[in-house]
């Protein structure tokens, strides 16, 4: 595929290439070719950019897509001019959505989930092990989850709750997950069933999402999922030291109901936040996710695509004109 690719790219049938991964064919093909035989490169990461200098430096983005402000802020560190950072926001919802909206759909999809109304609903994306340097195990991080949660059946007016598990997808070409199956075995969240949380797996999040009252995570992408459905975030960031949070520093300034944390925190500290979520108000819960989707987010999926057009408009522009012999420039 790199081969090809970079025959292709050499031939200049491209105005411009858009990548989101550095290890992606189109990344690796254009590191054997000069950057002034390339058209312009735009990136455009899957979740909050790495930080790798191999990714973020070697390949010399031309542009980066940005979708607010805290990316915003990471590529400007970077040494990337404002110029060069196109704000695209969300391209796949236009906006926050109402209350009223969100309320119904929660009803229905705890409908659909055979789930009233009023039990506690924890929805936990679970990650798989890479053997970071000095990263929990995956045996500790799941005892840090169930000391939680035990600690969280000891709080004054528990109700039983429900806990719905959403392995990791990697790798994508295995059906059944077994990366993260493996690693967090469903066996050793049953017990919680002693303290009063039922345990369910999930494939999806259209209707298991849209149903819960807190997402817990590490740091995933689907933290955006969480919001516009609604549903403040708990995300347990597996970093030693200091580290941007997917959400920014902002989202999580007081008063808020969103908590970053990290998989060294204490199993109170995870329960203290997660019994304030649940014990919260849905109005509170409303706007604190409203609050930060708008944040996060710097515009809709219209003013995105129109923001992005112009770019790819410009850049085809510049393209043309930089190919056409002097004669033809002077006609």
């Amino acid at each position: 595929a790199q081969i090809g690719l970079k025959k292709l790219i050499e031939q200049n049938r491209w105005n411009a290439l858009i990548a989101g991964s550095a290890d992606a064919p189109v990344c690796l093909a254009l590191m054997d070719i000069p950057r002034e035989h390339r058209p312009p490169l735009i990136l455009l990461y899957h979740g909050i950019p790495p930080g790798d200098p191999f990714a973020d430096l070697f390949l010399g983005a031309d542009y980066a897509l940005s979708r607010g402000n805290t990316e915003s802020q990471y590529y400007l560190d970077l040494g990337l001019p404002a110029e060069r950072i196109i704000k695209v926001g969300s391209l796949s919802k236009e906006c926050f959505p109402s209350a009223e909206i969100l309320a119904t759909r929660r009803a229905q999809a705890r409908l659909r989930c055979g789930i009233d109304r009023d039990t506690p609903v924890f929805f936990w994306a679970l990650q798989y092990d890479l053997h970071t340097f000095k990263q929990p195990t995956p045996e500790e991080i799941s005892q840090l989850i169930i000391d939680s949660f035990h600690h969280l059946s000891t709080e004054p007016g528990f109700r039983k709750s429900i806990l719905f598990l959403k392995y990791h997808p990697a790798p994508s070409d295995d059906p059944h997950f077994s990366f993260s199956r493996r690693q967090y075995p469903l066996e050793k969240f049953l017990e919680l069933g002693e303290s009063g949380i039922s345990v369910r797996l999930t494939t999806e999040i259209d209707d298991s999402l849209q149903a819960s009252d807190c997402f817990i995570h590490h740091e995933s992408t689907l933290v955006g999922e969480a919001l516009y459905a609604g549903v403040p975030t708990i995300s347990l960031n597996f970093q030693t030291g200091i580290a941007r949070s997917m959400l920014g520093k902002a989202a999580y300034e007081s008063p808020n109901l969103h908590s970053f944390l990290s998989s060294y925190s204490s199993p109170q500290a995870i329960a203290q936040a997660m019994n304030k979520i649940i014990e919260s108000s849905a109005e509170d819960a409303y706007k604190s996710c409203c609050r930060v989707w708008n944040d996060t987010f710097d515009c809709g999926r219209t003013e995105g695509l129109v923001r992005l057009r112009r770019l790819m408009q410009e850049l085809s522009a510049t393209r043309q004109e930089s190919s056409q012999t002097p004669a033809e420039q002077g006609k």
